[in-house]
């Protein structure tokens, strides 16, 4: 047995370290030296006794040193041999390799919020409320100062709100939006139509976005500046548009533009990835099936599951009576078993316990 299975261990090797339990894959703490860690163990022949909070398991081993006790002196009897593809599901036998599988990425591409488009110019950008511009005559609004101050606007012109509260509850914002499904007018671009008698209203002319850029014509307050529609607040809890000064740059991915490279979430500078179709270890006993063996007398039972790409056999008997000569009894029935049911079958994994 000792020699099949350390064949099986030099033609096999490890081929997918997934499977191993992580305290043979990640670094211990190297307590002889503080604060830094020993090289991951890989696989080993081992049998776990126990497992222990961190730092207990040096106490243990000091313990035990000290009283000259030796693991070697245990003996272990093995009950049972089962072969099985738990570990190697995602293994093709044909091939002789893994199934690749997808990686899964973690802010790859920009968020929305990244995001920043330049939709041209508009005349005004006004921080006056909504009213104090629609429904009044073009002499009353002249009167009142006009459009941010310019008495020369005209037919035709587009105007944008800086501040939400400039609508009141007249019409819906980003946040109805966001909540009931409603279009966000507050942040719309509206065009200043001169109608009969000359009265002055506005027309939505068309939407914007979390992250649209304009550049305004005219007025007292904004002339000649970028403004970016902020529904992300980097200056407060509500969307609005705020004066842009930033350089756009183009993702080399996307060709969005951002105002800084975007930068992927990664871990371990990608020495930690995520990838599907990854068999995972798992405890040897965790799909085990027991039966009450008793106290005497030789009790075997052996279970033989076969499929197109599979072969399952299962042998149980009391740990009192499997000695070496019962084992490799067993070990040539499952042979013959093996030759019966499939002449060609290939066993590409084995657990030995």
């Amino acid at each position: 047995l000792g020699n099949m299975k350390k064949r099986v261990e030099d033609y096999i090797g490890i081929n997918n370290p997934s499977t191993l339990p992580q305290w043979m894959t990640c670094p211990q703490i190297d307590y002889d030296n503080p604060g830094k860690f020993k090289t991951p163990l890989g696989y080993v022949r081992a049998v776990v006794l126990a497992y222990t909070v961190p730092g207990a398991g040096q106490l243990i081993a000091y313990r035990l040193k000290n009283a000259n006790f030796s693991f070697n002196k245990i003996p272990f009897r093995t009950d049972r041999y089962q072969l099985d593809n738990y570990l190697s599901r995602n293994y093709d036998i044909v091939l002789d390799k893994m199934l690749s599988g997808t990686e899964t990425s973690i802010d790859k591409l920009p968020a929305r919020a990244e995001l920043y488009r330049e939709i041209g110019p508009v005349t005004y950008a006004v921080s006056s409320s909504y009213s104090s511009i629609n429904g009044l005559t073009q002499a009353d609004l002249i009167a009142a100062g006009g459009i941010d101050g310019d008495i020369e606007f005209a037919d035709g012109d587009t105007v944008i709100f800086v501040q939400p509260e400039s609508f009141g509850n007249q019409k819906p914002g980003y946040f109805e939006q966001i909540m009931f499904g409603l279009k966000d007018k507050k942040s719309y671009v509206y065009r200043v139509n001169i109608g009969s008698y000359n009265m002055v209203t506005l027309e939505e002319a068309h939407a914007t976005k979390p992250g649209d850029i304009v550049t305004v014509e005219k007025g007292e307050t904004y002339a000649g500046r970028r403004l970016n529609f902020e529904a992300y607040p980097l200056h407060g809890t509500s969307p609005r548009w705020w004066p842009f000064n930033k350089d756009l740059i183009v993702d080399a991915n996307t060709t969005d533009k951002l105002i800084k490279p975007h930068q992927e979430t990664t871990f371990d500078q990608r020495g930690t990835r995520f990838i599907s179709n990854r068999d995972q270890y798992a405890d040897i006993d965790s799909t085990a099936k027991y039966i009450k063996f008793p106290n005497n007398g030789v009790f075997i039972l052996w279970q033989a599951i076969s499929t197109p790409q599979t072969l399952t056999v299962t042998i149980l008997s009391p740990v009192r009576t499997m000695t070496a000569k019962v084992l490799g009894t067993i070990l040539l029935i499952l042979k013959t078993i093996c030759n019966s049911l499939r002449p060609n079958l290939t066993i590409y994994k084995a657990k030995f316990y």
